[in-house]
């Protein structure tokens, strides 16, 4: 019994680790070649939201929005990193962003999705081994 249950949640870690692995990859590698090919501009931090804003919780922790212009046009860009309340608000922060579609950008120093790449291989890894303990 203890097996088959092994064979199941292992089966649903590597669909969900394929998945997310997959995924964070390909924005990993498309925030690299952003990074290396992209133009550079300040912003503005015009806004704070509350981290994690799905959820509705207060966790006092914020993300920040900033607003850049390129060509006389504004575009708006958020933070994957978080920190305090009015902590970086009406700052100039670098943004990259993609001169062929000004939208795509990031902040400069922003957090690196390396370490939801290698998250997401855990999980898959995670996977396999119950998969495999599984089968045996």
């Amino acid at each position: 019994m203890p097996q088959v249950i092994a064979l199941i949640l292992g089966v649903i870690f590597v669909l969900i680790g394929l998945v997310q692995t997959f995924i964070s990859l390909h924005e990993w590698f498309r925030d690299k070649m952003l990074l290396r090919t992209g133009s550079e501009t300040n912003g503005t931090v015009i806004d704070e939201v509350t981290y994690p804003s799905d959820d509705n919780l207060q966790t006092g922790q914020y993300r920040y929005i900033v607003r850049y212009f390129v060509d006389n046009s504004a575009y708006h860009v958020s933070s994957r990193f978080s920190g305090r309340k009015h902590e970086y608000l009406k700052r100039y922060v670098p943004i990259v962003y993609d001169p062929a579609f000004p939208e795509r950008s990031r902040f400069k120093y922003d957090r690196d999705l390396r370490h939801d790449v290698l998250k997401h291989v855990l999980i898959l890894a995670i996977g396999v081994g119950l998969v495999i303990y599984g089968l045996l």
